[in-house]
């Protein structure tokens, strides 16, 4: 029990002793209690204080990241705590919801803190750009995305400190922008909303995950506010509204979400509910939630859609009533396809983007029965980006695949990183294909699989020795057996070895195929060989298309063994 003690005593004496490293170094003290009313602050007071409130942030970030129990919850947010992971993720989830994320869109996280949501926007491969009043939480940031084992650093996320009035960004330069518990604490919100506004392109949007009433004297908020001297307001909706219609955005819209406890019932209430009893869904508390916590979308504009961030992904592919591919393995077939928008996304061409969202035509190989044989056989680029309602050629060439007999190839698009057309409901178009293999009179690629059968090596004998091989057709083009001797018919060749390895003698034996053997078939030959008098008993075996080529000169691996 002593023991004990000395331990919750020695742990409370370590808590304030953080505590009071705490007020030296943010020079106030711990026990200064904060009014009970919502904190207003004017304009006017407001826009004075704006670098000392910029200090503060900084000073905060430095106390935070100096102690290692809270500067390892920022670098594990938004996991980093069991009671408070449920409502931030689901906060979460509503605030990605309202972006309206595309691949590749460049995201300004403002008042990005520690930068965890960054992180979690470069791993969806967003560009990101993380921007706040301290150096020193944005330098947390780097080394939580440093951590990430699943970070796109190829996407190039910058760290942007900024002096709390002045974007360091180009008018017109991000597709959307974050502000998730952030702006609350914003002492020049006007202007902050006119530099939001600047830096957004047309289409895009500002999503805003905000505390509201209240928020500022809760006692987290008045510990930091008393504390560290950090700025924690309340944002009361209708003058927000009133700020971002003077700022100039087209709209405005709120998700009417309550916070994660408010909502529950018993299963039983649940399914009078869903019967028509409205009376038991607590309205009153889901209004008091919805004046505690706001998701808002100020838009710029009329959205646009394309293909990072699709709508109707739909597409009708023409072509020529003649076309059809005929040919051997290997043939360089091609054709031309007319490919019309008809959904509401404009179609990316592909550039140097690495994040996807661009479309390409695709084939898919199918055989005569229609069962997919492989996904993605064939990928054209686009010529230029394709707007609803317009039309493009697509010039496709492709050698016929190592497969022989009929097949189709279902022409489908293709918006890479997020899905086949044909997924979304649009209609596909197939193209017969006849393919016949190479065979050896013009071959593509010779390959044989050697394997000896029965006592291998053979038994040394005076005058000769049994050979029994099975022989595997490993390429792409069929074997002729006949005519022997003629120009491309294949024979098993036997070759002499010197004491070196090297051939001595490369026509030393003709062993005659019994049929033709096409790729993947097998067959087996036997012959006696003789003895080579006065030289090594060291053979080669490989196969040898007359006239035209060895095997081995294809890269086919020959068998080599010597007589014991």
């Amino acid at each position: 029990m002593g023991h004990n003690r000395k331990l919750r005593m020695g742990t409370l004496r370590t808590r304030l002793g953080r505590a009071r490293r705490y007020l030296k170094l943010a020079g106030d003290s711990l026990w200064r209690k904060s009014p009970t009313t919502a904190r207003r602050h004017s304009d006017a007071e407001l826009l004075g204080r704006v670098e000392k409130l910029n200090a503060a942030a900084e000073r905060q970030w430095q106390l935070m990241n100096a102690d290692p129990e809270r500067r390892r919850y920022l670098l594990e947010k938004p996991l980093a705590g069991v009671r408070e992971a449920p409502a931030m993720l689901y906060r979460l989830g509503l605030a990605l919801e309202a972006l309206d994320l595309g691949l590749g869109h460049t995201v300004l996280d403002f008042g990005a803190g520690s930068c965890w949501l960054s992180i979690i926007l470069n791993r969806l491969r967003c560009r990101t750009i993380s921007i706040d009043v301290s150096p020193t939480a944005l330098a947390i940031g780097k080394e939580a995305l440093a951590q990430e084992p699943h970070g796109r650093p190829e996407l190039d996320p910058q760290f942007l400190p900024y002096d709390g009035r002045k974007i360091p960004l180009a008018d017109a330069s991000v597709d959307r922008v974050i502000c998730f518990d952030s702006f609350h604490h914003v002492p020049n919100q006007d202007e902050i909303l006119a530099e939001l506004f600047r830096v957004l392109r047309p289409g895009g949007r500002v999503v805003m995950a905000e505390p509201g009433e209240g928020h500022a004297h809760a006692d987290a908020s008045e510990f930091d506010a008393g504390n560290f001297g950090v700025l924690e307001n309340d944002l009361v909706l209708e003058e927000l509204l009133e700020r971002v219609r003077r700022t100039g955005f087209s709209e405005v819209f709120v998700k009417p979400y309550p916070d994660v406890p408010i909502l529950v019932l018993s299963g039983a209430a649940h399914l009078r509910l869903l019967a028509g009893d409205h009376s038991l869904f607590p309205m009153n508390h889901m209004i008091d939630s919805l004046k505690q916590f706001h998701v808002l979308i100020l838009l710029k504009g009329q959205p646009t859609r394309d293909s990072r961030n699709p709508g109707i992904l739909r597409a009708r592919i023409s072509v020529p009533a003649e076309t059809r591919l005929e040919g051997r393995v290997g043939t360089l077939v091609g054709f031309t396809m007319q490919v019309e928008n008809t959904g509401d996304t404009t179609w990316l061409a592909a550039e140097s983007r690495v994040t996807g969202g661009y479309v390409g035509v695709g084939g898919h190989l199918l055989d005569a029965a229609g069962q997919t044989i492989r996904i993605g056989f064939l990928t054209e680029r686009l010529p230029r980006d394709v707007a609803p309602g317009e039309r493009v050629e697509v010039p496709s060439a492709f050698g016929l695949p190592a497969l022989a007999g009929r097949f189709r190839l279902r022409l489908d698009l293709v918006a890479e990183g997020i899905a086949w057309f044909s997924q979304r409901g649009s209609p596909t178009t197939d193209v017969e294909m006849d393919i016949a293999w190479s065979d050896s009179r013009d071959p593509r690629r010779f390959e044989a699989r050697i394997e000896p059968l029965g006592t291998f090596p053979p038994p040394k004998v005076a005058e000769s020795f049994p050979l029994r091989l099975r022989l595997t057709n490993a390429g792409d083009t069929t074997w002729l057996s006949e005519p022997r001797g003629a120009r491309g018919t294949v024979s098993v060749g036997v070759q002499l070895l010197d004491e070196a390895g090297a051939v001595a003698e490369r026509d030393y034996l003709r062993i005659p195929l019994p049929r033709d053997v096409t790729p993947g078939e097998t067959v087996e030959v036997e012959a006696a060989v003789p003895r080579p008098a006065g030289r090594p008993d060291r053979f080669a075996v490989d196969l040898v298309a007359e006239q035209i080529c060895w095997f081995v000169s294809h890269g086919s691996k020959p068998l080599v063994f010597t007589l014991e």
